[in-house]
């Protein structure tokens, strides 16, 4: 049976020689820092109870790790329960662990989901019945060319300079304009009487994942990135609500939000009512692409950079979310 990871600072440390080892990575690894694992394994989250971290052991030692992200999704039907795997990974010298651990796991949930992943991760997925589904992309703006230009980590040699004349030429395209009558209110948390606004997600007729202000909150403490949080505002009146997050020099576009108070008619472009950051990269991403969340035609105007895309994959025996099964 998985074995949860239990507080123990020794346990803790062998944990992370194990992952260190597998993934073949330095110590300094941002995935493995103290504050981020208590983050990601300990600190309780409104929609888990449970451990969350979970080891395959043989014998004496560490043969699997998977840390489970829980998700729900509500459906007209009824709520569908599901996981992301994160810090999956298996000894090359136990052979099957990690896929033993996986499958013990999976009798938690409805279905399980995998985004990107290591070559080793994406060559396993489809054997233990996963599917791939679609692509999760990027897309970014520069809005600092020169900045850009000069914290850029990768090697561009000849290709910099071009690169830093296309994004300046980007950079001088405007910016999306706000309408008149919406604005943002920054928040250092949200409070319970917020709820309706998230509670309104329910009538999609898209599977929505279940957001909360609790469990929005707790993504605000991740100590790996800088998160922001606002309410939007029409004519002074909460009508919607987004999480922002930024890290290495790059300031995120909400990766969570809604107005549902627009549904019926359809939604203003939710990044014309953020403000943008000091930053040298505006991002954003959406799950899932077409057919099921097609982008607005900005993300795919020229000024916008398509980052590699991550491939997605589901497992799901029971295809609770028919949109994605079909």
């Amino acid at each position: 049976m998985p074995l949860e990871s239990f507080h123990d600072p020794t346990l803790r440390g062998t944990l992370v020689s194990f992952l260190l080892a597998t993934f073949r990575l330095p110590p300094e690894a941002p995935f493995v820092q103290p504050a981020l694992l208590r983050w990601k394994y300990d600190e309780p989250r409104p929609d888990c109870s449970g451990p969350r971290s979970f080891i395959w052991k043989e014998g004496d030692g560490i043969a699997a790790h998977a840390c489970m992200w829980p998700v729900t999704y509500k459906l007209i039907s009824g709520d569908v329960t599901g996981s992301y795997l994160l810090d999956w990974a298996a000894s090359r010298k136990s052979a099957g662990a990690g896929v033993k651990l996986l499958r013990s796991l999976a009798r938690q949930y409805d279905t399980l989901f995998a985004v990107g992943g290591s070559a080793d991760t994406r060559h396993i997925l489809p054997k233990l019945g996963y599917r791939h589904i679609c692509d999760l992309r990027l897309y970014a703006r520069v809005l600092r060319p020169w900045r850009q230009f000069q914290t850029d980590p990768f090697p561009r040699r000849w290709k910099g300079p071009l690169r830093l004349a296309r994004n300046v030429l980007w950079s001088l395209s405007p910016m999306p304009e706000a309408p008149r009558d919406w604005s943002e209110r920054r928040i250092d948390a949200f409070e319970s009487s917020a709820l309706p606004l998230f509670d309104a997600r329910a009538e999609s007729a898209f599977p929505c994942s279940r957001r909360t202000p609790e469990l929005m909150n707790y993504y605000l403490r991740c100590p790996s990135a800088v998160f922001t949080a606002a309410l939007l505002l029409r004519a002074n009146v909460p009508s919607g609500w987004y999480v922002r997050a930024a890290s290495g020099g790059r300031s995120g576009l909400p990766i969570y939000g809604s107005i549902p108070a627009l549904r019926p008619t359809g939604l203003p472009p939710i990044h014309s009512l953020c403000v943008p950051p000091p930053a040298t990269w505006r991002p954003v991403n959406w799950w899932p692409p077409p057919p099921f969340h097609p982008p607005s035609k900005a993300w795919r105007a020229p000024v916008f950079d398509t980052i590699t895309p991550s491939p997605s994959s589901f497992w799901t025996p029971e295809k609770c979310l028919p949109m994605l099964s079909r």
